[in-house]
């Protein structure tokens, strides 16, 4: 689509890679009417059985799947939104590279094809090649052997895109050029456990799930995240659950409502994340008693319907969000899902304290993000 920046489509393939999904049911704009309190819905003998004598408990359940699908709808309405802002924002970006692209060909008396061709990187060495591959031996699963040559190219490509993309932000600086298209952004309550300052400049509302590991994987970076920014981040987290894929969440999930009550979440946050596997009944106890909190409350809240209830109202607001899989970050509003390296969040971070004055530079997403596509696809 557009080889300056990093496209929707590219985007997409990243939350494919690093995001536990929700299971959803295909969707349907048709609205069910029940049938009339009178209406026939089956005989016995020469008896006709009505909707009205049909169980009370047929009305709560068609109520809560009412509202399961309007939540699904509302998720739908998010990702229309965002792919369309998507768009426009890699759209206004391409047109912006080529004005200043073509400002500095004028200057040179030469052209944008040539300006651009002008940018020269280095083949990666061996050393390079040999250090990717070891990054990413897990994931890769085949010997060096097999992808020499593609960890070549790719590294060789993406430095040229890095060098391409210093060289384009320099022009855009030499000319004045600017993107001014506002994020999109929604309006998610920042209540739960918290890190970080009440005044931090910015505000991530994480929604996760323990026994995803893609949570798993995005908590230590979230922590360095807040080490790096420890006066400009607020980090609130609320609980998702997946409780079609993930058996464990939701114990684990109200665990971490209770120890909240005894002023212990995050100790029990980063137990939990650390290790997994440890997330049945009595392996939170174990934990919770390693971490001193007081055992007979703690077990008291875990079978208490008011811990239920507050990890239900935290799914309600990640569903009427538009939160579609964890981990699913809302940076001021603007809502990222699944897995992120600590650099391509901290760009983030940057242009989010840019746009308050508070930063200097403008760091650049796009590395960390290919990276990870390439060894998704190289992986398969």
């Amino acid at each position: 689509m557009y080889r300056f920046w990093t496209s929707a489509r590219a985007l997409s393939a990243l939350a494919i890679l690093a995001v536990c999904p929700i299971s959803m049911a295909a969707e349907h704009s048709n609205v069910f009417e029940p049938p009339a309190a009178d209406a026939s819905v089956g005989v016995v003998g020469t008896t006709a059985v009505k909707y009205k004598d049909l169980p009370q408990a047929l009305q709560q359940s068609l109520k809560e799947n009412e509202e399961r699908y309007q939540r699904r709808r509302a998720s739908l309405d998010f990702e229309y939104l965002r792919a369309q802002h998507a768009m426009i924002d890699s759209y206004a970006n391409q047109v912006l590279d080529q004005k200043a692209t073509e400002l500095e060909a004028r200057a040179q008396g030469t052209t944008a094809d040539k300006v651009l061709a002008s940018i020269a990187v280095p083949a990666p060495n061996e050393q390079e090649i040999q250090a990717f591959y070891d990054q990413h031996r897990g994931d890769l699963k085949r010997p060096l052997t097999e992808v020499h040559d593609q960890i070549a190219d790719f590294l060789k490509g993406q430095s040229n895109q890095a060098a391409t993309r210093k060289t384009l932000d320099a022009l855009r600086a030499k000319y004045a050029v600017r993107l001014t298209l506002d994020p999109l952004r929604q309006s998610v309550a920042a209540v739960g456990p918290t890190r970080g300052p009440a005044d931090a400049a910015v505000t991530i509302v994480e929604f996760a799930d323990f026994q995803c590991p893609y949570c798993g994987r995005m908590a230590p970076v979230l922590k360095q995240l807040l080490d790096r920014y420890p006066r400009q981040i607020r980090l609130v987290y609320r609980e998702y659950p997946l409780n079609d894929i993930h058996p464990a969440a939701m114990n684990a999930a109200v665990a971490g409502v209770c120890a909240d009550q005894q002023g212990k979440f995050w100790e029990l946050h980063d137990a939990l994340f650390a290790d997994q596997s440890a997330l049945d009944q009595q392996a939170l106890i174990k934990t919770a008693e390693r971490l001193g909190i007081k055992l007979q409350p703690f077990a008291s809240c875990m079978l208490s319907s008011k811990a239920f209830d507050t990890v239900h109202q935290d799914m309600k607001a990640g569903d009427e969000a538009g939160v579609t899989g964890t981990p699913g970050l809302f940076i001021d509003g603007r809502f990222y899902d699944g897995y992120m390296p600590l650099e391509t969040i901290a760009a983030l971070i940057e242009d989010e304290l840019q746009r308050r004055g508070g930063a200097a530079t403008r760091a650049d997403a796009t590395d960390a993000i290919h990276r990870q596509e390439f060894v998704s696809a190289s992986s398969q």
